[in-house]
């Protein structure tokens, strides 16, 4: 019954971590107790920890360090995972990515909120320089002169099109003495949807000579990355 101020109105949780920050300071030098009230129909878990009581930022947060891709590095993965260190009073970062130097026509100082890594929406160009600057922000305001980096991503394989298709040596039995290896990082879409299911992507081309009527296709140590 004594709990009467609500700090936030009712709220569906959400179903990935998320970081809530609240003002005590109507409530400098009283004890105070929080209490956290589940009160959606569905009451089957709810999670929360890392409670930290703090003073308010008087000053705006340092810089942070891209911690992958690191500077200038090449055949970095087109999936767009950036990764960075956790910096000190910072309640959030803003992240600008271009192809060009202090470009924003990927994303132009997007909130991506307190999180230390983020994957750019859809998949990078392959082969291709790109720059990013992470800057943290707090209540007082962004960090300042924050470092530009750039990485540039892994070319598109050899037989990324049908025209450059890698030539298979057709096996006289199924012990495949001869056979070719290849990987679908940095491909590109070349292969058209219909008459295939889905949305076809990242395919790469491969040949044969016919030996016989029919034959096997066999395909080992398939991996995902």
């Amino acid at each position: 019954a004594a709990f009467t101020t609500v700090l936030q109105a009712t709220q569906k949780a959400p179903d990935v971590w998320t970081q809530k920050t609240f003002s005590l300071a109507a409530y400098a030098g009283q004890t105070v107790y929080v209490a956290i009230h589940a009160t959606d129909t569905d009451q089957w878990q709810l999670y929360a920890d890392t409670f930290v009581v703090d003073s308010a930022p008087t000053t705006a947060p340092g810089c942070a360090t891209l911690t992958a891709p690191t500077n200038t590095a090449t055949g970095v993965n087109p999936d767009g995972v950036l990764s960075w260190n956790t910096v000190a009073s910072a309640t959030g970062y803003k992240i600008k990515v271009g192809t060009t130097s202090g470009g924003t026509d990927v994303m132009n100082n997007v909130d991506v909120g307190n999180v230390t890594s983020y994957n750019i929406p859809g998949t990078l160009n392959s082969g291709t320089t790109y720059y990013v600057t992470v800057t943290p922000y707090n209540g007082v305001g962004n960090a300042a002169g924050c470092s530009q980096i750039s990485f540039t991503t892994i070319s598109a394989p050899a037989n990324d099109n049908c025209s450059g298709a890698i030539a298979l040596t057709v096996n006289p039995d199924l012990n495949c003495g001869s056979v070719a290896s290849g990987n679908t990082l940095g491909a590109t879409q070349s292969l058209a949807a219909t008459p295939c299911s889905g949305t076809p992507d990242d395919d790469v081309w491969y040949s044969f000579v016919a030996t016989a009527t029919s034959h096997v296709i066999t395909l080992s140590n398939v991996v995902s990355t």
